[in-house]
């Protein structure tokens, strides 16, 4: 605080008149040091409202109703102040609100340059007041605030950063505990078993399949409880197996599907034989018309067909000179038929 008063008019008798400062609000204070000496900084926003308030003492009956003041900006240097100056537009505009007694005044300031524009240099107000009527009674007051430093904006308080992310290293990294392993390699195990289980239940489904699309007559089983003779034997004594090994012959096998005809009832038979025939593939019904050849060849009397084929027994052998009435021919023209029908009727 600084207070001045021009030393060429005094009052008449007593203390002559003074002003001092009573409070100056700003953004907030810092410390600053300048040629070697520490002192306060008041730190305020460009163009932002702050309040400096002044007091009379020994106004000599004067209050600030009857006195004239202005305010001006100066630099904050030793020696002399130094005004700020300006061409057309003043640095700062005030406005003034005095108290009810007289002996303060309030001014409203706002300061319209920055300090980094002038050389980051800091500003005081030279507040003047004077008597504009009776200049010899009373002498020309000067004060000075306390140094100020105008910014652009309010400054915004340092938050505390987050500790910066570091690579850790191999020795750091934690490492899964024993049991943590254990219970992962029995659980992987269990999952090994359970797909190891599903393959293979997989792969007796697909073996099923296929063996079904091996051929007809390894459908029968002999040891069904329809099966004849009761105990699955054939006249050989061994079992009738539906699924053959690679090094069966082909008598067991054509045994087992004799078996397998024999226990079928009467009227299954037909039945079975059509569906049967009717499923084979073109090269297995060629081979199937072969087996039939031959065993008419091989002296077995093709002759028993179902009741709807039937005809009077054959009296004798058949040959090229027998008469045209001839009962087998009738018998050789069903077995045409049932041929026909059981080869090529629609499914």
């Amino acid at each position: 605080m600084e207070l001045d008063f021009d030393p060429k008019v005094k009052a008449e008798g007593g203390p002559p008149p003074s002003l001092s400062i009573v409070s100056q609000s700003s953004l907030q204070q810092d410390k600053a040091t300048k040629h070697g000496q520490t002192f306060d900084v008041h730190l305020i926003v460009k163009n932002s409202p702050f309040v400096i308030t002044l007091a009379l003492h020994n106004g000599t009956f004067r209050t600030f109703n009857h006195l004239a003041f202005d305010i001006a900006l100066v630099y904050d240097v030793p020696g002399e102040p130094i005004p700020v100056t300006y061409v057309t537009t003043k640095p700062l505009e005030y406005k003034p609100s005095i108290a009810k007694n007289g002996l303060e005044i309030s001014f409203d300031v706002k300061v319209k340059v920055l300090s980094s524009h002038h050389e980051d240099n800091f500003f005081r107000l030279q507040i003047t007041v004077w008597d504009p009527i009776i200049s010899s009674t009373f002498p020309k007051l000067l004060i000075h605030s306390m140094p100020v430093k105008v910014i652009s904006k309010p400054m915004k308080p340092k938050s505390k950063r987050a500790p910066a992310r570091t690579k850790r290293k191999a020795d750091q990294i934690t490492r899964p505990s024993t049991a943590s392993n254990a219970l992962a390699s029995a659980a992987t195990e269990e999952l090994l078993q359970q797909i190891a289980a599903q393959q293979k239940e997989t792969l007796s489904v697909v073996r099923q399949i296929a063996s079904f699309q091996e051929g007809p007559f390894k459908r029968f089983r002999a040891d069904e409880p329809n099966n004849h003779s009761g105990n699955g034997n054939n006249n050989n004594g061994s079992t009738l197996n539906p699924h053959f090994p690679p090094t069966s012959s082909f008598t067991s096998s054509f045994k087992s599907t004799l078996a397998a005809y024999v226990s079928l009832t009467a009227e299954e038979k037909a039945e079975q034989i059509r569906r049967v025939v009717r499923g084979l593939g073109t090269s297995e019904k060629l081979a199937l018309e072969e087996l039939i050849d031959l065993l008419s060849t091989s002296g077995v009397q093709v002759n028993n067909f179902p009741p709807s084929f039937q005809t009077m027994p054959v009296p004798h052998v058949h040959t090229a000179s027998c008469p045209r009435d001839c009962n087998l021919i009738e018998n050789t023209v069903n077995f045409n038929e049932f041929m026909d029908e059981l080869f090529f009727s629609p499914t």
